[in-house]
């Protein structure tokens, strides 16, 4: 490993720990008033979604929004049995049942 690269690793490495420390830090010093509290809860979500959402539009390179992308219906069933049911294991069961039936109908 070159010395760049190893430099970059350490750079991000401290970046990331001061960005979240501080925040912890400041978290237990002074308490957060309930908005930014709120915001706050909001962002694993967040992530969580952008990491997803694009594999429900993007395969192979290509951009696919159609109601035939069983992607997209795979999701969307997950979705609601994950709102409606709040079950984990049931959840990934129905998105890939989904994806499975609707792959073979196209």
């Amino acid at each position: 490993m070159n010395s760049t690269r190893f430099i970059i690793i350490i750079a991000m490495a401290l970046a990331t720990y001061f960005t979240k420390g501080s925040l912890m830090f400041l978290k237990r010093r002074k308490k957060l008033p309930p908005l930014i509290n709120k915001w706050l809860s909001y962002i694993p979500l967040a992530i969580m979604v952008s990491l997803i959402a694009p594999s429900f539009f993007i395969q192979e390179g290509q951009f696919i929004c159609s109601w035939f992308n069983p992607y997209l219906w795979a999701g969307i069933f997950a979705a609601f049995t994950a709102y409606w049911k709040e079950n984990m294991l049931l959840t990934m069961v129905v998105g890939i049942i989904t994806l499975l039936i609707f792959k073979t109908i196209n």
